[in-house]
C-alpha cells in the first residue's frame, strides 16, 4: 500500500507514471469518421459533460441503448443525449434531472460520443 501512495505522490509532482500508457489524440486527429462539437448548456452534467467542453463524436447513423449520441433535432440543431428505444419510440434522456426526457418516433443520429475534452 505504501508503494501505491508513493507512486501517486510522485505522479502529482510531475514524474511520468511507470506504466506504458501514453495519452495521445492520434485516433481523433485527421480522422474522417470523427469530429468535435463544443457543448452549450448543462443537460449532460450528470455524465460530467459541461458547458464549454468539447465532445468527440464518431460519425455513425445508429446507436445502441444507453449510448450518448449527437443528433439533429426538429429545428436542425445538433444536441447530445443518452439514446434508447422503448415501446417503439426513441427516448432521449439528459443526465440533468431538471431536464425532461424527449420521446420521438424517429431521430437523425449524427454519431456517438467517444471522448470529452475540457479546457481550464
Amino acid at each position: 500500500m505504501d508503494d501505491d501512495l508513493h507512486k501517486t505522490e510522485r505522479d502529482l509532482h510531475g514524474e511520468p507514471p511507470e506504466d506504458d500508457e501514453t495519452l495521445t489524440f492520434e485516433e481523433w486527429e485527421n480522422a474522417d469518421d470523427k469530429f468535435a462539437l463544443r457543448v452549450e448548456g448543462d443537460s449532460m452534467i450528470g455524465d460530467q459533460i459541461r458547458h464549454g467542453d468539447y465532445v468527440i463524436i464518431k460519425r455513425q447513423a445508429h446507436a445502441h441503448d444507453g449510448q450518448i449520441v449527437a443528433l439533429r433535432d426538429d429545428i436542425g440543431e445538433i444536441t447530445l443525449k443518452r439514446y434508447s428505444r422503448q415501446m417503439g419510440h426513441v427516448w432521449l434522456e439528459s443526465s440533468n434531472p431538471t431536464c425532461k426526457t424527449i420521446v420521438r418516433e424517429s431521430v437523425e443520429i449524427i454519431g456517438v460520443l467517444v471522448g470529452v475534452v475540457r479546457k481550464y
